[in-house]
């Protein structure tokens, strides 16, 4: 049995002064100026929700303020619009953490996908430092889905390359399901125990990150797996669900997060 986490997760401050344009590059802004932006999909969620991310990520103080936008079913294809909608909003972003591509690569076979998806957000992102998370798949029950998994964080590696403000984060290299910590039926999503450690390696790389920025990114990136396409035709299109809007909440002093989770007895949606 898996948990379906059905929510939007939204943290803000009010009115900051729009970004309208691009900013310095990276290397150019300290961790403290702005705010931080986490864009993520239901493994977001579930950090936040039996994780303790928010509150964690709370207690670092490296920004002014954190925005988590999370939801349910998120793609990055989709994430690339709600980033731009972001950027041209009242929030004055300093830094951008990623932690979408696994919807994508659960439904796409296209070897030319995963770059055409990175370098997308990536241009959505103008000069803005970003962290992005790579992803890991369980080998069953869908045994094709890993092979996508190491495209996709070969591409991310290699993107490290063509965009500096790019650091890249190790999930699939740090996490070692076992035990109690493990992905639940789908080979997708996590147990609670699960979770908890996803937001203690989240926070544990943001923290990171800060320093990279910094430090003007001079930090080394982590490795990504070695195999991977090179072709770069452009992916087919596809229709994402719409996403809707919550309720904002104050500063990353005083933030506080929205939920709405329900259970199935057999689920196998896509977080």
């Amino acid at each position: 049995m898996g948990l379906v986490i059905g929510a939007l997760v939204t943290m803000e401050r009010g009115d900051a002064g729009a970004v309208t344009g691009g900013g310095p590059r990276a290397r150019d802004r300290v961790a403290h100026q702005g705010a931080l932006l986490v864009i993520g999909d239901s493994l977001t969620v579930g950090a936040t929700s039996m994780g303790g991310f928010s509150s964690r990520l709370r207690s670092l103080a490296a920004w002014d303020e954190v925005v988590i936008d999370a939801r349910v079913g998120r793609s990055a294809r989709v994430g690339a619009g709600v980033l731009a909608r972001r950027l041209a909003g009242t929030v004055d972003v300093g830094a951008v953490v990623v932690a979408l591509g696994t919807n994508d690569m659960a439904g796409y076979r296209d070897s030319a996908y995963a770059r055409w998806l990175i370098d997308e957000v990536m241009t959505r992102a103008r000069d803005l430092p970003v962290m992005w998370i790579n992803l890991e798949f369980a080998a069953t029950p869908r045994p094709d889905r890993k092979p996508r998994g190491v495209r996709f964080n070969t591409q991310l590696g290699r993107a490290a390359e063509r965009w500096p403000n790019l650091k890249v984060s190790d999930w699939n290299g740090w996490f070692t399901p076992r035990g109690d910590s493990r992905f639940v039926a789908d080979g997708m999503h996590l147990t609670a125990t699960g979770y908890r450690a996803r937001s203690t390696f989240m926070v544990a790389e943001i923290a990171r990150f800060a320093r990279w920025i910094e430090t003007g990114g001079t930090t080394t990136t982590a490795p990504a797996p070695t195999t991977a396409s090179t072709t770069t035709a452009l992916p087919p299109s596809t229709t994402a669900a719409p996403e809707g809007t919550t309720p904002s909440s104050p500063s990353l002093t005083t933030a506080t997060t929205t939920l709405v989770l329900s259970t199935s007895a057999s689920s196998t949606s896509i977080p």
